[in-house]
């Protein structure tokens, strides 16, 4: 494993990445880049096998000396200060005593993350990953999560108010109140009161009170005062 830090600046991390990789004559399907992203919540980490830049100049930057996307990419998650777009004070800028202690929670996470994808490959360390968001990252941060292209396997709760998205959920998951769900599919879980559910698959699985459903299809138990529409 080599383990490297640009000496150029970040928008230019292409042309160190890219020479590295020359020398060492490394695939682009080995190469893992942990970046940070002011665009998501501070606390949230993401991993991706490839996908485009999401604005990262860092992440242009290699996409265009290395000719492709196809390279696993580990976000680390810093926020950004409240309305404001310039973000070069808060980027280089120092964490308070409470966001301190989120971001090392968060690094102690990726470095998790980091040796599980060169141990099990990218499929088991995106399953470590959204282990960490739903039980034990964003949960300690605040109450809202938002998840794409998620496996959530059990044993897990997903928290109130908590955005999930063209995600497989289950078995055995708890769904907590307010919940959205959306072109998903759920199997054999427990859905708490006041969740809305939009063009997923339900099977299997106990709906509370007031839970509203739309464009679905499955096998479920239905609770009181909650509807169906196609």
């Amino acid at each position: 494993m080599l383990l490297c830090q640009p000496l150029t600046y970040m928008n230019a991390s292409g042309e160190a990445v890219a020479a590295v990789m020359r020398y060492y004559q490394v695939a682009p399907g080995r190469l893992m880049v942990g970046v940070d992203d002011a665009d998501l919540p501070l606390g949230e980490i993401r991993l991706r096998p490839g996908g485009g830049s999401g604005g990262h100049h860092g992440l242009e930057s290699l996409m265009r000396h290395l000719g492709t996307d196809a390279f696993a990419r580990l976000r680390m998650c810093i926020g950004r200060q409240a309305g404001a777009r310039e973000i070069t004070g808060h980027v280089l800028g120092r964490f308070t005593a409470a966001e301190a202690r989120v971001v090392e929670a968060v690094l102690r996470a990726a470095a998790d993350q980091v040796e599980c994808w060169l141990d099990a490959g990218t499929s088991e360390a995106l399953l470590d990953t959204n282990r960490y968001l739903l039980e034990h990252g964003r949960a300690n941060v605040q109450q809202t999560i938002y998840q794409d292209d998620c496996v959530i396997l059990p044993p897990v709760f997903i928290h109130p108010d908590a955005r999930v998205s063209t995600s497989i959920i289950g078995p055995f998951a708890s769904i907590g109140a307010g919940a959205v769900i959306q072109n998903s599919s759920i199997r054999d879980s427990i859905l708490s009161p006041g969740v809305h559910i939009t063009n997923t698959h339900l099977e299997g699985s106990i709906l509370g009170h007031d839970v509203v459903i739309t464009g679905m299809m499955g096998k479920f138990n239905l609770g009181d005062n909650s509807w169906v529409s196609w």
